[in-house]
């Protein structure tokens, strides 16, 4: 057995491994007699078929299957042993190879490398930038008129409002002697056109309203749902009907006041109104973190991947994809290299990013994941529990939860998503600028 290794250029290596009869010939003989104890041929015995049989039926065979697994073996060790990083997985050359199983002589693999090329992360230089999303103040309103109504009161007046949810019975209009009345309800708030707004407003309960939903509702959706029907089926339906109330409700936004406060930030003490707005200004820009890592993330791992200097073997990659992939020919391969090539070079520097960082995620970083994330829940819960009720009903949550193998995946990816963000954040040491979201957005 010998291995030798050659550079066929800066990206490139040339193993040489040629094997001698004495390399492998005792092991082809060996997985004869074993193929002769199982054999299956008519006329004979298991185990009793001759072995010059077994050498002219199967010889070949098991020979080839000796000598690739031999040489295999030693090719992944000569590269272990040489800390030989590679792209791909070799390739044999044919034109320099020697080979002919038929002979019992010596055999020349001559297989070509991919070097995978060092990543040093100190070289890349990269001028990166992060939003701080700010909420506007319509965005704040309106998310302040959302809390009065989500604390509001309801109340089931006599007479329908403006704005009231009415629930009754419907049929269509040319089916009044015949049909039965089918549920529904109506937001008179989203009805869009004045006069029948008009129609509803001060009917009160076993009052009935013609009308058609087509003319009341722009959206289809609402149309859908007032005729209970699917919104694929919206444009054939009919939509005349006869709609009697049978209940009203009226939401009485909540007053702004410590009641409101208390109720929308429970953890939080809150007095004025002022306070009341920047808790929730707060609460949208947080929500605005994921839309401005997202986009940092996304043009930064461009800049970074542009900017590594990082070359590698491109025509044995070409090869490689061509003999490896099926769909891949030397048509299109030029076309499909150019997409892959982007993606190899960051599994290179994420790579050196999870080494530089000492990145790793197990199974106690997601069970950890898990438990603040339902912890939140109880604190926020208005029923009063001691800290050791909650840890135990925190682990069995979790006992539970990483049952499912691919809810646990995605906290995995999640997990990982997260700490190679800071790892980038780390390299790059963004500046961060503020934005409106309507200037975010239009970027």
């Amino acid at each position: 057995m010998n291995c030798t290794t050659e550079n066929i250029n800066d990206l490139e290596l040339g193993v040489i491994i040629e094997i001698e009869p004495s390399d492998y010939m005792a092991e082809v003989e060996s997985e004869i007699k074993k193929f002769r104890q199982k054999a299956n041929i008519p006329g004979f015995r298991p185990g009793n078929v001759p072995v010059g049989m077994i050498k002219k039926m199967y010889g070949k065979s098991i020979k080839a299957d000796v000598i690739n697994k031999t040489v295999s073996d030693n090719l992944e060790k000569h590269l272990k042993d040489n800390n030989v990083k590679y792209l791909g997985e070799p390739i044999i050359n044919e034109e320099k190879s020697s080979i002919d199983i038929e002979k019992d002589a010596v055999q020349k693999f001559y297989f070509e490398i991919g070097i995978q090329p060092e990543v040093d992360l100190k070289t890349i230089k990269v001028k990166a930038k992060q939003y701080e999303i700010e909420a506007t103040e319509k965005q704040i309103d309106e998310e302040v008129a959302q809390l009065t109504k989500r604390y509001g009161d309801v109340s089931s007046p006599e007479a329908i409002g403006a704005a009231d949810l009415v629930a009754g019975e419907f049929i269509y209009s040319d089916d009044e002697n015949t049909a039965t009345p089918e549920q529904t309800s109506i937001f008179v708030d989203l009805i869009t056109d004045a006069k029948i707004k008009k129609a509803f407003v001060d009917k009160k309960a076993d009052e009935t309203i013609k009308f058609d939903v087509k003319k009341a509702f722009k959206d289809p959706k609402h149309i859908a749902k007032a005729l209970n029907i699917k919104e694929s089926e919206v444009e054939n339906a009919k939509s005349e009907i006869l709609f009697t109330a049978k209940s009203i409700s009226r939401l009485t936004p909540s007053e702004m006041n410590e009641d409101l406060f208390k109720k929308a930030f429970p953890e939080q003490e809150i007095k004025t109104e002022e306070e009341f707005k920047a808790a929730v200004k707060e609460v949208i820009e947080k929500e605005f973190i994921q839309y401005s890592e997202r986009k940092f993330v996304d043009e930064t791992i461009k800049e970074i991947i542009d900017n590594s200097g990082i070359k590698l073997p491109e025509e044995f990659l070409k090869r490689w994809m061509v003999q490896t992939n099926d769909t891949i020919t030397e048509e299109n391969v030029e076309s499909e290299y150019e997409r892959a090539n982007q993606s190899i070079k960051w599994q290179l520097i994420e790579n050196a990013l999870v080494k530089e960082n000492n990145i790793a995620i197990n199974m106690d970083s997601v069970k950890d994941y898990i438990r603040e994330f339902y912890r939140g829940y109880f604190k926020s819960s208005e029923a009063p529990t001691d800290e050791e009720t909650i840890n135990e009903n925190l682990e069995k949550i979790v006992d539970q939860a990483i049952q499912n193998k691919e809810d646990v995946k995605k906290i995995y990816e999640s997990l990982f998503d997260q700490k190679i963000t800071e790892a980038i954040k780390n390299l790059v040491k963004p500046k961060l600028e503020k934005i409106s979201f309507d200037d975010f957005i239009k970027l």
